[in-house]
């Protein structure tokens, strides 16, 4: 299937999300491809330098792709320096959405894809958390997130810009080279036989995806945007995830099966991790039935798959 040379706006195109997004793109879609980045080359598409907190960077991006299609993934991530710095979370996150969605509205509406987060409902009454649950966010970043998804909801509504915000639950898999998340810090410590830091008592549950299931979903996606019926909805807003709920204790147990190992771990007491949330459960099954799509990577493999990618980087 091709896009007939259509062009494609990526931000983010360098985080780890986005270099396997254009990968595959490149790979299985004939569209022409732009992204903005700060300070990272992309092989193989089209690059702009800029900062997406700046408006004339981002509108400037729109003028040289004249695109078809923006997708969103451009944000910082929530851990590490991310709670310490949390004006620069929100800032980016929030206003990099917000210029986006403003310049997809002077260029006639462009159709964006607003990469969001499950990290939007914060802590949840309920479990497991639909499209209608409310939003509930208490960490700066999931703040932010959530203030994202409202902005594009407020295009949509206000401004019929075609606005269609994923929300996907964690994901693993090569590619990843944020250390301190969960499962490429404890695959790496398992490999490196040293001791893991958690950043919680172990009992926080969370959903995990692998990156090539997430990626197949997003192309999915933007095949029914290019071809199918999508826009005539205006706003879509869907869960991706996979029925793959593990507490924190549980994903380590799962890597020392998938390694042969035992790591060794301690619970430290590090920042923030007060606002962590203990029960976070996603339904997708909205996004499955609409797309007729189906993750196809069990957990153990995903697991399998990542730490062979790690040895490799070690």
């Amino acid at each position: 299937m091709a896009y007939e040379g259509a062009s494609i706006l990526i931000t983010g195109g360098s985080g780890f999300i986005g270099k396997r997004l254009i990968e595959d793109l490149k790979a299985t879609r004939e569209a022409n491809i732009y992204a903005i980045c700060r300070d990272e080359d992309i092989e193989g598409v089209r690059q702009m330098r800029g900062d997406l907190r700046n408006y004339d960077d981002v509108q400037r991006a729109f003028y040289e792709s004249d695109p078809a299609l923006v997708i969103h993934l451009g944000a910082v991530a929530p851990i590490g320096w991310g709670y310490r710095a949390p004006r620069q979370v929100i800032t980016s996150n929030i206003n990099g959405a917000t210029n986006v969605l403003d310049a997809c509205r002077q260029f006639g509406n462009v159709p964006c894809v607003l990469m969001s987060s499950d990290k939007s409902y914060g802590k949840p009454l309920a479990n497991p958390v639909t499209e209608e649950t409310e939003l509930n966010p208490r960490h700066p970043y999931d703040a932010g997130k959530a203030a994202a998804d409202m902005i594009g909801i407020s295009y949509a509504y206000t401004y019929g810009v075609p606005v269609q915000i994923l929300r996907p639950c964690n994901v693993y898999g090569p590619g990843d080279l944020h250390w301190n998340r969960l499962i490429p810090d404890a695959i790496k410590a398992a490999l490196l036989k040293r001791a893991l830091i958690l950043r919680s008592d172990g009992s926080p549950i969370r959903d995990y995806i692998y990156i090539t299931n997430l990626v197949g979903a997003i192309i999915r996606l933007i095949d029914s945007i290019f071809y199918g019926d999508v826009l005539k909805e205006g706003l879509g807003i869907w869960n991706i995830a996979y029925w793959q709920t593990y507490s924190v204790l549980e994903v380590l147990a799962h890597i020392d099966t998938v390694l042969g190992t035992k790591l060794c771990f301690e619970c430290a007491d590090i920042e923030g991790a007060e606002s962590e949330t203990d029960i976070l459960h996603v339904d997708g099954s909205a996004f499955a039935d609409r797309f007729e799509w189906m993750a196809q990577t069990q957990f153990d493999h995903g697991l399998e798959l990542t730490a062979a990618w790690i040895q490799d980087q070690l």
